[in-house]
């Protein structure tokens, strides 16, 4: 491995040295793998000055400056400027020759809302990565390692010094190397919190939004448990001001300045007192003044490391218990092209907050009265973060409130008045779906307070269904796959926060578990121990007649079903859905990109989809299921047609059938679902509501079926192919009544060759064949490349005696040469028909036991192939 990454360095040194010669522009980025387009400015550029340079050069005129200090490991300043020329390396070159310029970077897009490129970018390292080796090849490319910045959730923080690349090609260039696990260009998102306006300062108290919202009858019940953290991720907290007197925070940090010392601003007071005001007879009161509170301030001004300082902030709220997080903050230039710009370092840190069962609140924005209206990034991330517009005191929708299809319900937002950052006894009135947000937030905290054991999802979804449906004859609720909380509006969402119900449905909620199983003995228990999880017996297919498919045929329409049943002793709501996606079959399968229709089979004329959606992206509704009881769902599919794989395989098209996967969001987490490359023995053994189809038959009409083999991984290496009876119910295996064979695609066979040629129980008969002669088989030590599938065609020839039994089964598997079993697929072997055959040999043959040879009978016309066996 030494000698392969240092010559790959050397590679790597090479083209810089070429880009210095040649100039080139990457107006792309990676954004998880994916090549994302960049609308870079010709003539706009962000400019780095040297350290200690504290004029701006007469030669440029500043259009927007990036707010740097020491603190931020910057030596010197950077601007926006624009450049004289129409060309872009033209512009480039001008601007390097000014002796004061350190480095030039991209600005992207153009007018007040252009995005700034820093000259920081962010690299993830593999699980296990050397970070030695990130050092090595950010000096090849000119970049430094910050060591001073701790790295957030294994992202590391570098910063270009080389004057021939920007930021972005860096970024590009480490990740070309595939020794990094993810990269993230250093985009200065404009995160704004969301307040439209704040009027003069009163000391009274107006809190008709409490009222609205029907606070005080949630209050009879709780007023928060200290227990519960809740997090505000904002401008910073006056902690000092009297609302917080008897209050305490839990913690607090500046992540700007890194400093456990965290100096209020306006926002960030006033959102706290919207949920943290004592009830204490000072002038307000907050939505949930006896949780935990957790203060983590974020610098929002324009600067160029925002959104790893937002990321850096959630994430410190995941790690210091917060149970809510809420975040009056976003930015609409993630929207404002075709390929939206992407954090994947704040989106990392969001996926975490996630998967540990933190419910992330978002405001909308604040662009409600403009054409597009449409939510703010990150809020339309994930469909798990609560996004939270605004109403004004008469219930309707807040004239900026932002709304859009990510919408999932309003709060009180216009004329809020709650505590500033001016003195401590200092209040005034703020508008924004900022404000809105922070009355959610509190409610959830309330819930958690009396049902901690509930789920983040659980959360989101009550608070969703109870919603009031407000001024019905303007706003039109209807039925929205997308939102199955109830009826929904696209301006209100669900409708208005109702603090007391949302509370009283959590106190009496009692949730079902729903269950797939992966075997037939499964009852239910997470992590099931069952090995080969790719058969499970409640996912099938049948025609329109009603008759079991196993091998569908292209182009006609099925129907998937799926048996689901309510372990629990009480009905199921009938809110839960199912989710069923359809892929190749194959034995490397990930979720979520093998299933999804964004990762493609790269095949002789082009890309083909490896897999899809079956029914509606957004699920199919399940009907109440009665306690210990079970149901079937029925959803229609149109099976892919087979021709459109006939260049990715070298065998028959027809033959490479289907795996279908099966999911039930029934308000407990899949683990892992919320992530894009999990292994699917983790995804579906770890969840008792995910289950995985993968089986082929094979009889007298399908005599062979294919399957796919690929490196799922990022890096080349080396798997085993194994292939495994099952006994049957007499205890016989497949193995003594027939002959099982493999055939491999050339390039895999090419593989296995140079490799060693490695094959235990069974042997290689030439043209691609293998004969499987026990349970011990496998093919060792085959080297396989990321992006790069193969095709194995599997068949059963029956010895022409009688059997016992008519049904066999094996297993086709893949394992990573660490032992890992990747996936695989199940055979069905029917005997189902008579094999008997009497002939005379036109000439005589010498043929050893277990030998295959082929001759011509006398009573047959036509060569027939035979194996001689002593039975």
């Amino acid at each position: 491995m030494k000698k392969i990454f240092l010559t790959l360095v050397l590679c790597i040194a090479f083209s810089c040295n070429l880009f210095a010669q040649v100039r080139h522009v990457d107006e792309f980025y990676y954004y998880r793998g994916d090549k994302i387009e960049l609308p870079v400015n010709k003539s706009h550029f962000v400019v780095y000055l040297n350290p200690g340079v504290r004029e701006f050069p007469a030669e440029l005129t500043a259009l927007d400056t990036l707010y740097l200090s020491e603190r931020n490991s910057q030596p010197g300043f950077a601007c926006r400027v624009q450049a004289p020329y129409d060309d872009f390396l033209q512009n480039m070159d001008y601007l390097l020759a000014i002796p004061s310029v350190r480095t030039v970077e991209y600005v992207l897009g153009d007018g007040k809302e252009a995005v700034m490129v820093s000259n920081l970018l962010y690299v993830k390292l593999n699980d296990g990565g050397d970070a030695a080796s990130l050092e090595e090849v950010a000096g090849r490319l000119g970049a430094v390692v910050l060591w001073e910045r701790d790295p957030v959730l294994n992202w590391y923080t570098l910063r270009n010094e080389n004057r021939g690349l920007t930021s972005v090609e860096v970024a590009n260039a480490m990740w070309e190397t595939g020794l990094f696990k993810d990269v993230d260009p250093g985009f200065t998102f404009r995160f704004r919190n969301h307040e439209a306006c704040v009027s003069d300062s009163l000391f009274e108290a107006e809190q008709w939004s409490m009222e609205n919202i029907h606070a005080c009858r949630a209050w009879n019940v709780t007023t928060g448990d200290p227990s519960v953290n809740v997090a505000i991720v904002d401008a910073g907290i006056r902690e000092s001001h009297q609302e917080f007197s008897q209050h305490g925070f839990v913690f607090s940090y500046d992540v700007s300045n890194d400093n456990p010392f965290v100096v209020g601003e306006f926002h960030g007071t006033h959102v706290g007192g919207i949920i943290f005001s004592g009830h204490n007879d000072y002038a307000i009161a907050g939505v949930a003044p006896d949780v935990g509170a957790i203060n983590l301030r974020v610098n929002t001004y324009l600067h160029d490391n925002i959104s790893a300082e937002f990321a850096k902030a959630i994430t410190m709220a995941v790690e210091h218990g917060a149970r809510v997080v809420n975040n009056s903050w976003g930015d609409q230039n993630h929207a404002q092209w075709a390929q939206p710009l992407h954090s994947q370092m704040l989106e990392d840190a969001i996926d975490n907050a996630i998967d540990n069962n933190v419910l992330l609140v978002f405001a909308s924005g604040n662009y409600g009265s403009v054409p597009s209206h449409q939510i703010d990034y990150p809020a339309d991330y994930r469909k798990e973060i609560l996004v939270v517009g605004a109403t004004n005191r008469d219930d309707y929708r807040a004239y900026f409130s932002s709304h859009g299809p990510q919408l999932d319900l309003v709060a009180p937002g216009e004329d809020i008045y709650s505590a500033t950052n001016r003195t401590d006894a200092s209040y005034g009135h703020a508008s924004g779906t900022s404000m809105a947000a922070p009355h959610v937030t509190g409610v959830a905290g309330l819930i958690f307070s009396k049902r901690p054991d509930l789920t983040a999802q659980q959360v989101h979804d009550i608070i969703n269904a109870t919603a009031q449906k407000v001024h019905p004859r303007y706003y039109y609720y209807e039925v929205d796959p997308s939102h199955p909380s109830g009826t929904w509006n696209k301006q209100v969402g669900h409708g208005l926060l109702d603090a007391s119900r949302a509370l009283k449905q959590a106190i009496l909620y009692q949730y079902s578990d729903l269950m797939i199983r992966d075997s037939v003995g499964d009852d239910g228990t997470a992590p099931s121990n069952v090995r080969y999880m790719w058969n499970s017996p409640d996912i099938w297919l049948e025609d329109r007649q009603g008759n079991v498919v196993v091998n569908p045929i292209a182009g006609v329409t099925y129907y998937v079903c799926v048996r689901i049943t309510n372990n629990s002793d009480i009905a199921s709501s009938g809110n839960e859905r199912l989710f069923l996606n359809w892929s190749k079959a194959s034995s490397a399968l990930r979720w979520n990109r093998s299933w999804m229709g964004s990762t493609m089979f790269l095949c002789g004329d082009g890309p083909h989809p490896q897999g899809g959606f079956i029914g509606s992206p957004f699920g199919v509704s399940v009907p109440s299921i009665g306690a210990h009881s079970e149901t079937v769902v029925r959803v229609r599919w149109l099976v892919p047609a087979a021709e459109d794989y006939a260049q990715c395989t070298q065998f028959p098209a027809k033959l490479w059938h289907f795996c279908l996967l099966a999911r039930v969001h029934d308000g407990e987490n899949i683990i892992g679902e919320n992530l894009s490359d999990v292994d699917m023995v983790s995804f579906v053994c770890n969840n008792n509501n995910v289950a995985l189809k993968n089986v082929s038959l094979l009889n007298s009409s399908y005599t062979s079926a294919v399957v796919a083999v690929a490196n799922p991984y990022r890096e080349a290496q080396k798997f085993r192919l194994l292939l495994r009876a099952k006994p049957t119910d007499l205890g016989g295996l497949l193995f003594n009544y027939a002959n099982v064979y493999l055939r491999l695609d050339d390039d895999l066979l090419d593989s296995w060759m140079q490799s060693g040629a490695v094959c235990y129980g069974g042997r290689y008969l030439g043209d691609n064949l293998f004969h499987v002669a026990s349970n011990r088989f496998s093919l060792e030590y085959i080297p396989m490349y990321p992006g790069k599938h193969h095709t194995v065609e599997a068949f059963v020839k029956f010895y022409a005696i009688d059997t016992p039994e008519t049904v066999f089964e094996f297993d086709f598997m893949q394992e990573d040469y660490n032992g890992n079993l990747l996936g695989g697929e199940r055979y069905v072997a029917v005997k189902d028909r008579g094999m008997a055959v009497r002939a005379t040999a036109l000439e005589d043959q010498t043929v050893l036991a277990g030998e295959t040879t082929v001759f011509r009978a006398v009573e047959h016309d036509g060569d027939a192939q035979y194996v001689w066996r002593t039975v």
